[in-house]
């Protein structure tokens, strides 16, 4: 059996361009813009004379692609991102703390946003979470005893920020991990690697406020 992409597609030469024929082209049926041909090409449209006009997807394709450069015209968002690139190429260092200072200042709003990101795609957030999970998981085989030992570190950070919000403050606590299970890749030698990985388990976990083990990141705290 012949598959549609295997059909010949008629063509003819007119004005010195090759075009589709659309005689050829002339099928039984009624059609609507996008409906496919047999010998895979895209209804356009009818014209007055009521004979269907037929288009190739990749002519199609371009058309489309020279109507969307010509009516695309940077507005001022995209010229404030390229220029805030620019800066940012020049001189890291002064943006990256000029942002830990904005987040600083500005934390309840920077929840708020969390906030709105998840209600609006729960979705990915949940995938990142079992994503963790299953790392976590996967980390190390623990006798019963640590485990236990791992859970009362959990329990304690509950507790602590339980406290704190008994107490009237909006801290809370994080467990974090010493040695990161995913570090921050280094250049060595030339090539890009991944110094160390650490390990899910009581001995390489700590209590940080949260603000701090965010600033960590997957970075290595001084001890």
């Amino acid at each position: 059996m012949t598959t549609p992409e295997a059909l010949p597609v008629p063509m003819k030469l007119y004005k010195g361009k090759e075009v589709l024929d659309q005689k050829a082209l002339q099928v039984e049926g009624v059609f609507k813009r996008g409906d496919e041909h047999p010998t895979f090409n895209l209804f356009f449209k009818q014209n007055s004379k009521g004979r269907q006009v037929w288009n190739t997807r990749e002519m199609l394709g371009r058309l489309v692609e020279q109507q969307r450069l010509h009516n695309h015209k940077p507005d001022r968002r995209e010229r404030q991102n390229k220029c805030r690139r620019d800066q940012y190429a020049k001189d890291p260092s002064k943006i990256k703390e000029k942002n830990k200072k904005w987040r600083e200042k500005n934390l309840d709003v920077l929840r708020e946003n969390q906030r709105k990101a998840y209600r609006n795609n729960p979705n990915m957030w949940k995938a990142h979470a079992a994503k963790r999970r299953k790392d976590l998981n996967n980390n190390i085989a623990l006798p019963k005893d640590a485990m236990d030992a791992l859970r009362d570190v959990y329990h304690t950070r509950d507790d602590l920020t339980l406290a704190a919000r008994s107490a009237g403050s909006s801290e809370c606590f994080h467990v974090d991990h010493i040695m990161p299970l995913k570090p921050a890749p280094i250049d060595f030698n030339g090539s890009i690697q991944r110094p160390f990985t650490g390990l899910h388990a009581p001995w390489n976990l700590q209590i940080l406020e949260a603000k701090e083990n965010m600033s960590k990141s997957n970075k290595v705290l001084p001890s």
